[in-house]
């Protein structure tokens, strides 16, 4: 099945949500999620096993010893791998930050944060932002260095990164809050090491 990203996404562009969102807002929105989501599974389940990441994470290859892979063609589908789930949870986190963008502020302006009739939306949203983030953190990118994809990738880190840093100011004190600081860590690292790195085509 076709992911239809730009259809769904151009769908939460037209939806100019105010912040809070009105009921109508929130129902509409809701629904464009509760879609987008579900033609992402069928999307990620269509994906060759060859181009699935966590197949080549069971086989116990990260990408950082070449002498592993059987051939260039192996590496090459080992790349894109990465990048289809770069893809995938930079997509989840893109449907869900709408909710996010329009609620979060209020959030932290709230004398009881989490005092909301769309409070476990709201919480969802999050924590589904958050996981994907979070995945994106821990991807392998080192191997994608002196390749074009590089600026894609680093693209997608910067995005995680930002949503790492919610939980940080929304519940600072939470355990979530420090495995994202950690994660945010791991991109920072992995930035640094890169930035001396030139793509080639």
């Amino acid at each position: 099945m076709l992911f239809r990203s730009a259809e769904v996404l151009s769908s939460l562009r037209l939806l100019k949500l105010r912040s809070p969102p009105s009921f109508r807002d929130w129902a509409s929105l809701q629904q464009i999620i509760h879609e987008g989501t579900e033609q992402l599974k069928y999307w990620r389940a269509d994906v060759p096993l060859h181009l699935n990441l966590e197949h080549w994470r069971s086989l116990d290859i990260d990408g950082s010893d070449a002498r592993r892979f059987e051939n260039n063609a192996s590496r090459l589908f080992f790349m894109q791998a990465i990048a289809i789930d770069f893809l995938y949870d930079t997509t989840v986190i893109l449907l869900h930050r709408p909710v996010l963008e329009t609620t979060i502020p209020t959030l932290q302006s709230s004398q009881n944060p989490w005092k909301n009739p769309h409070n476990e939306q709201i919480k969802n949203s999050l924590d589904i932002s958050v996981a994907a983030a979070t995945r994106v953190s821990n991807a392998p990118i080192h191997i994608l260095a002196n390749q074009t994809i590089i600026s894609y990738a680093l693209m997608h880190l910067f995005t995680a990164g930002v949503i790492l840093c919610i939980p940080p100011h929304t519940a600072p004190f939470s355990a979530v809050a420090q495995d994202c600081k950690s994660a945010v860590v791991r991109i920072i690292t992995a930035a640094k090491q890169l930035q001396d790195r030139k793509s080639v085509v």
